[in-house]
């Protein structure tokens, strides 16, 4: 077994979270995300938790904004989301007709609209055993 494969560095690389519905159904959607434990990701939540000193009773608005936020920085793309065009009423980027295009602005929406995403990727980017998991079974398919 090689020591490295559980290192910190497994933390900065992205992994492959499949999103279920609240009812548990898989719902087709994937999100790419680094682990809480990312550099990048705990140099935002310094920069956040900075900004609420600086402000006194934002109150609950406030926390979710930071929480929207701090999920923003931890996803680095999502892919497999359609919406049909009709239904599209909080303004995704659409390509091919219904499918939900990764940029910046689609990921802030979802985690805005759709707080049991917001709410998987919080519960998946503070376990490490999914990093390391996701490290394991890239070695066997590679």
């Amino acid at each position: 077994m090689n020591l490295m494969n559980y290192s910190k560095d497994k933390f900065e690389k992205s992994q492959k979270m499949e999103v279920l519905y609240p009812t548990g159904a898989k719902s087709g959607g994937v999100i790419y995300i680094r682990s809480l434990k990312s550099k990048a990701v705990q140099t935002k939540i310094d920069e956040i938790a900075k900004l609420n000193n600086q402000v006194k009773a934002q109150g609950v608005g406030a926390a979710v904004d930071n929480d929207i936020e701090i999920a923003c920085e931890i996803v680095d793309s999502i892919d497999g989301f359609t919406i049909e065009e009709a239904d599209n009423t909080i303004g995704f980027e659409l390509s091919d007709g219904n499918k939900i295009v990764s940029t910046r602005e689609n990921i802030k929406l979802l985690l805005e609209n759709f707080p049991f995403i917001r709410s998987q990727i919080a519960v998946k980017a503070q376990d490490d055993n999914f990093f390391y998991k996701s490290s394991e079974t890239e070695q066997k398919t590679a």
